[in-house]
């Protein structure tokens, strides 16, 4: 598994992101994970700390063709951790959906986003996804799947249930995301016959 986080510059929060472990490496394309699975929020905030919660429970959980990456408070960090991957996952919390820990998987169409019409000092991972399918389609992912938690009065046993149920579901995404590839890459076989 490849780990990813950002950090801001020293001295200027408003600068881009800087990438740390992993990210910090270049990679040729061959050496890229398939798979980001991003986790958006606040470690500070209880009601916006899912995200990078669920990424610190599945730090060993997929291997090498699945990368982690906290974008933190700022979805444009984004833009940053796109390459053209098979599947992106985003990770973040929501309020005013539903019942306190409850998971929304929403599959979105990287061909089809559209910004709700938000303001830019609204920006999350799915308006920076519209502006990455602007500025740089050739690295939108082929996939694209938020997993959104409400966290409206949220409490740690709440979280704790929460976050086991958006780690079922990244198992249920990555497995068919595996399924998906081997069958992507098996050869056709003719047994008896022409190929």
């Amino acid at each position: 598994m490849k780990v990813a986080g950002t950090i801001p510059s020293p001295g200027d929060a408003a600068s881009s992101a800087v990438p740390v472990g992993a990210a910090a490496v270049q990679k040729t394309s061959q050496q890229m994970a398939q798979v980001l699975i991003a986790g958006a929020g606040n470690t500070l905030l209880a009601c916006d700390r899912v995200g990078p919660v669920v990424l610190e429970s599945i730090a060993d959980r997929y291997g090498d063709d699945v990368e982690l990456c906290d974008i933190g408070c700022t979805a444009l960090a984004l833009l940053d951790q796109l390459r053209a991957q098979d599947l992106l996952v985003v990770i973040d919390a929501c309020i005013g959906r539903g019942e306190p820990g409850e998971v929304f998987v929403v599959a979105a169409d990287p061909e089809e986003l559209i910004s709700p019409g938000t303001s830019a000092h609204q920006v999350g991972p799915l308006e920076a996804l519209v502006v990455a399918r602007h500025l740089y389609p050739e690295l939108m992912p082929r996939q694209v799947v938020l997993v959104l938690v409400e966290t409206g009065a949220f409490n740690d046993v709440v979280e704790t249930a929460a976050v086991e149920r958006v780690i079922h579901q990244l198992d249920r995404e990555i497995d068919n995301w595996r399924r998906r590839r081997l069958r992507v890459c098996r050869p056709s076989v003719s047994i008896g016959g022409e190929a």
